[in-house]
Protein backbone atom coordinates (compact mmCIF):
# COMPACT_ATOMS: atom_id res chain seq x y z
CA UNK A 1 0.00 0.00 0.00
CA UNK A 2 1.34 3.61 -0.87
CA UNK A 3 1.73 5.44 2.38
CA UNK A 4 -0.21 8.35 1.20
CA UNK A 5 -3.50 6.26 0.79
CA UNK A 6 -6.37 6.80 3.72
CA UNK A 7 -6.26 3.51 6.12
CA UNK A 8 -9.91 2.75 8.07
CA UNK A 9 -10.07 2.33 11.59
CA UNK A 10 -9.62 -1.45 11.53
CA UNK A 11 -6.90 -0.95 9.38
CA UNK A 12 -8.77 -1.52 6.43
CA UNK A 13 -6.75 -0.74 2.72
CA UNK A 14 -8.31 2.48 1.34
CA UNK A 15 -5.78 1.88 -2.03
CA UNK A 16 -8.12 1.44 -4.26
CA UNK A 17 -11.48 3.39 -3.12
CA UNK A 18 -12.85 3.91 -6.31
CA UNK A 19 -15.47 6.91 -7.46
CA UNK A 20 -18.24 5.11 -6.27
CA UNK A 21 -18.40 2.24 -3.06
CA UNK A 22 -21.73 0.56 -2.68
CA UNK A 23 -23.04 -1.60 0.23
CA UNK A 24 -24.81 -5.06 -1.63
CA UNK A 25 -27.14 -7.23 0.04
CA UNK A 26 -28.77 -10.05 -1.35
CA UNK A 27 -30.69 -12.65 -0.36
CA UNK A 28 -30.89 -16.78 -1.52
CA UNK A 29 -34.13 -17.94 -3.19
CA UNK A 30 -37.33 -18.22 -0.74
CA UNK A 31 -35.12 -17.62 2.64
CA UNK A 32 -36.25 -14.11 3.63
CA UNK A 33 -39.80 -13.20 2.00
CA UNK A 34 -42.08 -10.38 1.79
CA UNK A 35 -43.67 -9.99 5.05
CA UNK A 36 -40.74 -11.32 7.37
CA UNK A 37 -40.97 -10.77 11.05
CA UNK A 38 -37.20 -9.97 10.47
CA UNK A 39 -38.30 -6.99 8.29
CA UNK A 40 -38.10 -6.62 4.67
CA UNK A 41 -37.19 -4.42 2.08
CA UNK A 42 -39.06 -3.67 -1.46
CA UNK A 43 -38.56 -0.81 -3.51
CA UNK A 44 -36.61 2.08 -3.71
CA UNK A 45 -37.81 3.98 -0.99
CA UNK A 46 -36.31 1.56 1.30
CA UNK A 47 -33.09 1.10 -0.51
CA UNK A 48 -31.52 4.07 1.16
CA UNK A 49 -29.22 4.53 3.90
CA UNK A 50 -30.57 4.43 7.43
CA UNK A 51 -34.15 3.34 5.97
CA UNK A 52 -36.03 1.15 8.57
CA UNK A 53 -37.14 -2.34 7.04
CA UNK A 54 -41.15 -2.77 6.26
CA UNK A 55 -43.23 -3.69 9.13
CA UNK A 56 -43.60 -8.01 9.33
CA UNK A 57 -46.81 -9.35 8.08
CA UNK A 58 -47.43 -13.16 8.66
CA UNK A 59 -50.39 -13.16 6.09
CA UNK A 60 -47.97 -11.48 3.12
CA UNK A 61 -45.50 -13.64 4.13
CA UNK A 62 -47.98 -17.29 3.97
CA UNK A 63 -48.97 -15.62 0.91
CA UNK A 64 -45.47 -15.53 -0.95
CA UNK A 65 -44.66 -19.38 1.13
CA UNK A 66 -47.79 -20.09 -0.57
CA UNK A 67 -47.33 -19.13 -4.41
CA UNK A 68 -43.13 -20.40 -3.82
CA UNK A 69 -42.64 -23.46 -6.45
CA UNK A 70 -39.58 -24.52 -5.35
CA UNK A 71 -38.11 -25.05 -1.60
CA UNK A 72 -36.12 -22.56 -0.38
CA UNK A 73 -32.14 -22.57 -1.01
CA UNK A 74 -29.94 -22.58 1.82
CA UNK A 75 -26.25 -22.52 1.32
CA UNK A 76 -23.88 -24.91 2.62
CA UNK A 77 -19.68 -23.77 3.46
CA UNK A 78 -18.75 -25.61 -0.36
CA UNK A 79 -21.27 -23.30 -1.73
CA UNK A 80 -20.45 -20.21 0.12
CA UNK A 81 -16.68 -20.23 -0.92
CA UNK A 82 -17.66 -21.13 -4.71
CA UNK A 83 -19.57 -17.96 -4.56
CA UNK A 84 -16.50 -16.05 -2.50
CA UNK A 85 -14.58 -17.11 -5.72
CA UNK A 86 -16.76 -16.03 -8.12
CA UNK A 87 -17.35 -12.45 -6.51
CA UNK A 88 -13.11 -12.50 -6.36
CA UNK A 89 -12.80 -13.45 -9.91
CA UNK A 90 -15.95 -11.15 -11.05
CA UNK A 91 -14.57 -7.97 -9.41
CA UNK A 92 -10.88 -8.89 -10.98
CA UNK A 93 -11.81 -8.90 -14.32
CA UNK A 94 -14.03 -5.49 -13.88
CA UNK A 95 -11.22 -3.52 -12.32
CA UNK A 96 -13.56 -3.38 -8.99
CA UNK A 97 -12.37 -2.90 -5.47
CA UNK A 98 -13.77 -6.18 -3.49
CA UNK A 99 -13.26 -4.72 0.23
CA UNK A 100 -15.88 -6.97 2.43
CA UNK A 101 -17.98 -9.73 1.83
CA UNK A 102 -20.05 -11.93 4.19
CA UNK A 103 -21.75 -14.88 3.15
CA UNK A 104 -24.22 -16.40 5.47
CA UNK A 105 -26.57 -19.51 4.51
CA UNK A 106 -29.29 -17.48 3.41
CA UNK A 107 -28.06 -13.58 2.29
CA UNK A 108 -24.28 -12.33 1.02
CA UNK A 109 -23.35 -8.72 1.74
CA UNK A 110 -20.64 -7.02 -0.55
CA UNK A 111 -18.85 -4.08 0.16
CA UNK A 112 -17.61 -3.31 -3.44
CA UNK A 113 -15.66 0.16 -5.00
CA UNK A 114 -16.05 0.86 -8.60
CA UNK A 115 -16.34 3.80 -11.09
CA UNK A 116 -19.31 6.54 -11.44
CA UNK A 117 -20.36 4.66 -14.63
CA UNK A 118 -21.32 1.45 -12.78
CA UNK A 119 -24.35 1.85 -10.77
CA UNK A 120 -25.06 -0.15 -7.84
CA UNK A 121 -27.94 -2.56 -9.97
CA UNK A 122 -25.03 -3.69 -12.38
CA UNK A 123 -22.31 -4.53 -9.44
CA UNK A 124 -25.70 -6.63 -7.85
CA UNK A 125 -26.78 -8.41 -11.03
CA UNK A 126 -23.35 -9.03 -12.22
CA UNK A 127 -22.04 -10.24 -8.96
CA UNK A 128 -25.72 -12.13 -8.94
CA UNK A 129 -25.17 -13.88 -12.64
CA UNK A 130 -21.55 -15.13 -12.22
CA UNK A 131 -21.97 -16.60 -8.85
CA UNK A 132 -25.18 -18.44 -10.19
CA UNK A 133 -23.03 -19.80 -13.25
CA UNK A 134 -20.54 -21.18 -10.62
CA UNK A 135 -22.57 -22.67 -8.51
CA UNK A 136 -25.29 -23.83 -11.88
CA UNK A 137 -21.92 -25.74 -12.95
CA UNK A 138 -21.30 -28.35 -10.08
CA UNK A 139 -24.55 -28.29 -7.57
CA UNK A 140 -26.83 -28.06 -11.06
CA UNK A 141 -29.01 -25.21 -12.38
CA UNK A 142 -31.49 -23.67 -9.97
CA UNK A 143 -32.37 -20.27 -9.06
CA UNK A 144 -30.33 -19.52 -6.38
CA UNK A 145 -31.21 -15.77 -5.57
CA UNK A 146 -34.25 -13.77 -4.95
CA UNK A 147 -34.99 -11.36 -7.96
CA UNK A 148 -33.43 -8.20 -6.33
CA UNK A 149 -31.59 -6.84 -3.41
CA UNK A 150 -29.94 -3.74 -1.65
CA UNK A 151 -27.62 -1.50 -3.54
CA UNK A 152 -26.77 1.04 -0.97
CA UNK A 153 -24.63 4.17 -2.02
CA UNK A 154 -21.42 4.95 0.41
CA UNK A 155 -21.23 8.45 0.32
CA UNK A 156 -17.99 8.87 2.31
CA UNK A 157 -15.21 7.21 3.28
CA UNK A 158 -16.71 6.86 7.00
CA UNK A 159 -19.86 5.28 5.51
CA UNK A 160 -17.31 2.73 3.92
CA UNK A 161 -15.16 1.79 6.95
CA UNK A 162 -18.92 1.31 8.80
CA UNK A 163 -20.23 -1.34 6.03
CA UNK A 164 -16.92 -2.98 5.86
CA UNK A 165 -17.43 -2.78 9.80
CA UNK A 166 -21.18 -4.15 9.39
CA UNK A 167 -20.00 -6.97 6.89
CA UNK A 168 -17.39 -8.12 9.12
CA UNK A 169 -19.58 -8.31 12.34
CA UNK A 170 -22.29 -10.65 10.85
CA UNK A 171 -23.23 -13.32 12.71
CA UNK A 172 -22.42 -16.71 11.66
CA UNK A 173 -21.42 -16.55 8.26
CA UNK A 174 -20.26 -19.40 6.38
CA UNK A 175 -17.30 -17.37 4.48
CA UNK A 176 -16.10 -13.62 5.89
CA UNK A 177 -13.53 -12.19 3.57
CA UNK A 178 -12.43 -8.26 4.51
CA UNK A 179 -9.41 -6.50 2.76
CA UNK A 180 -7.36 -5.09 5.36
CA UNK A 181 -4.11 -3.11 4.95
CA UNK A 182 -1.37 -5.41 4.35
Amino acid sequence: MDSGQPVGPMGYSMRAVFNQTWLLTWTTKGTWLPGDRRGWVSGAEFNAPDTASQAPSESLRNWCLNRMQADPVWLNLEQAQAVLASLQETAKVQGWWLAAVAIMPNHVHVVVGGPNRVDGAKFLGRFKSYASRGLNARWGKQNWWTENGSARVLPDLDAVHSAMEYVANQPGPLVLMIEKDR
